[in-house]
């Protein structure tokens, strides 16, 4: 059982996440991707989610992703705590698993982001097994108001309690901003860079929005939740700017789901450069191999990560891998940027941006992968010395 597998190569893993609805998470969508390269590599994976919103029940179903299938146990959000804790419970002593990782954000474990039980259920899973934590989230890092305060002060206090008190062979983050902030504490984390959830085709069909033809304007991607706060005032004024001044049609092509919001952002930006050159393409949900069709078809993404945050920005690193030139508005061009894959393709300016060469595909994941198991298996050999 649990500990002694990880020296050998019948590695077991389980996963353990907020939800698993494809396409609706992105830590889902990153826990199935991850899962795949692992069984593709003969690893054993399963995959539990803690608490999903898309389920009413207890649900166990195989979600198949890039050819193979994954089992997963998803948890309702519904359930109260010990309903929750039996059936993980039930589910962990059924698989088995060398290894639990735990990929946390605060907010897919609780609506407040406050997920004060969480280690107690968890507890009783780990003992005995390889227990990883992800962070792809810390506390809230830039609060903005009393509450959001308070709340950036008790999810630390959370974060603290579960490392100290589940005490993980291993704890990874996703960027250097987030070790250094876990440092300042006094807690080690090993550095696992994200990739991104959205590629091309396995059978290397273009998809539905390629297009065969040169285009005939500036083709500019976004997608992900529609533009808002301080980053929808600082995109309008400089996207504007940008096609007011530009020689060439440009088509915005926005990829998200449909919300009032997201109307009333399109009807702002069409009155803003009513009589221009440019045309929006409102492109709705989009599936992954859609995505990845625009990313090869479009000379430029948009991204609306802060700097310091760009290297946990799913969408940001799936354009980088694409080849696809990033602009990213709230940059200035001097502000570190925490991310070493594909920086010369990041840009303060969208002009530069449109006018840069794109690269070829490249995903991460591969390496990702491996960089995993080999951290687990450091970790599992010093946990037994």
């Amino acid at each position: 059982m649990g500990g002694a597998g990880i020296l050998g190569n019948d590695l077991k893993l389980m996963f353990i996440c907020g939800s698993l609805a494809p396409g609706l998470d992105g830590v889902g969508d990153y826990v199935r991707r991850l899962s795949t390269a692992l069984m593709h590599n003969g690893y054993s994976v399963t995959a539990m989610s803690w608490n999903d919103p898309y389920v009413n029940d207890a649900r166990k179903e195989v979600q198949v992703s890039e050819g193979l299938g994954l089992s997963v146990l998803r948890l309702s959000s519904r359930f109260k705590a010990a309903e929750r804790d039996a059936a993980a419970r039930k589910f962990v002593d059924w698989i088995n698993p060398d290894v639990i990782s735990l990929q946390f954000v605060p907010y897919a474990f609780q609506n407040k982001g406050l997920p004060f039980l969480l280690q107690r259920g968890l507890a009783p899973l780990i003992k005995g097994r390889i227990f990883q934590v992800m962070f792809h989230e810390l506390w809230l890092d830039t609060p903005v108001n009393l509450k959001q305060k308070i709340t950036a002060v008790v999810q630390r206090m959370l974060i603290v309690k579960l490392i100290r008190i589940l005490n993980p062979q291993l704890v990874n983050v996703t960027l250097s901003f987030n070790q250094e902030r876990l440092t300042r504490l006094g807690l080690n984390a090993e550095i696992l860079d994200l990739f991104g959830n959205i590629y091309p085709a396995v059978d290397g069909e273009a998809g539905a929005w390629a297009t065969a033809e040169p285009p005939q304007s500036l083709r500019l991607l976004y997608f992900g939740e529609v533009p808002r706060g301080a980053f929808r005032t600082v995109f309008l004024r400089d996207f504007v700017s940008f096609c007011k001044c530009s020689r060439h049609p440009v088509k915005l092509l926005l990829a998200c789901g449909n919300s009032p919001a997201k109307a009333l952002f399109c009807t702002e930006l069409n009155l803003a450069l009513k009589g221009c050159d440019y045309e929006l393409e409102d492109c709705g949900f989009l599936s992954v191999e859609a995505l990845s069709a625009l990313m090869r078809d479009c000379q430029a993404g948009i991204s609306k990560s802060k700097p310091h945050l760009l290297a946990k920005s799913g969408a940001a690193v799936a354009m980088l891998e694409h080849g696809l030139p990033v602009w990213l508005p709230r940059w200035n061009g001097a502000e570190a940027l925490y991310i070493h894959f594909r920086k010369e393709l990041v840009f303060a300016e969208l002009q530069t941006a449109c006018s840069a060469s794109k690269l070829s595909y490249h995903s991460l994941l591969p390496e990702v992968a491996g960089k995993f198991i080999h951290q687990l298996r450091v970790s599992g050999e010093e946990s037994v010395q």
